[in-house]
């Protein structure tokens, strides 16, 4: 996925925070958070362009393992209820759930991820983008799965407009 990442994270933000009615007052910095957990697994791109030289790919990092994030969920849960702490939990849920849906994506449009870290190191992806375009990117474009990103874009923007539209109203 090139672009469907941010909006993905805003539909799933979006759906989290409709579960979560008592922490409305903090509804725009949860959608941040979201919206930054929807890429952070990217941040490694820094890593991979400007240190490792491209030596290896860049879904070999931490960033793209979704145990580490897993783990992450599960010792903020357990701090979350040694300190009674409600919004931790949300906090910590919607953060992780839109990292790990950045993930599910990577894994959707070919980028191997290993899901079975630590038991099994072995690369796992749900569909594979053959290489047939001189260029890398025509590959990804020309591919069924591009018609999915759209998709997910526009369900993005339809959910946008429809909260936009419902707050003009109510004003």
């Amino acid at each position: 996925m090139f672009l469907a990442h941010i909006p993905a994270g805003y539909v799933v933000s979006k759906t989290l925070l409709s579960h979560f009615r008592e922490e409305q007052s903090k509804t725009k910095w949860l959608m941040c958070l979201g919206l930054l957990g929807s890429v952070l697994p990217d941040i490694d791109m820094f890593y991979f362009y400007l240190i490792d030289k491209q030596q290896h790919g860049h879904h070999s990092n931490w960033t793209h393992i979704p145990s580490y994030w897993i783990a992450l969920l599960g010792i903020s849960c357990l701090v979350a209820a040694i300190y009674k702490s409600r919004t931790l939990v949300v906090t910590s849920t919607i953060f992780i759930t839109c990292v790990l849906l950045h993930l599910v994506l990577d894994s959707f449009t070919g980028g191997d991820i290993k899901w079975l870290h630590p038991f099994n190191h072995s690369y796992l992806s749900i569909c594979s983008i053959p290489a047939e375009n001189c260029y890398w990117i025509w590959n990804h474009l020309l591919h069924w799965t591009a018609s999915v990103e759209l998709l997910i874009i526009s369900i993005a923007g339809l959910t946008f407009w429809k909260t936009r539209s419902l707050k003009r109203r109510k004003i």
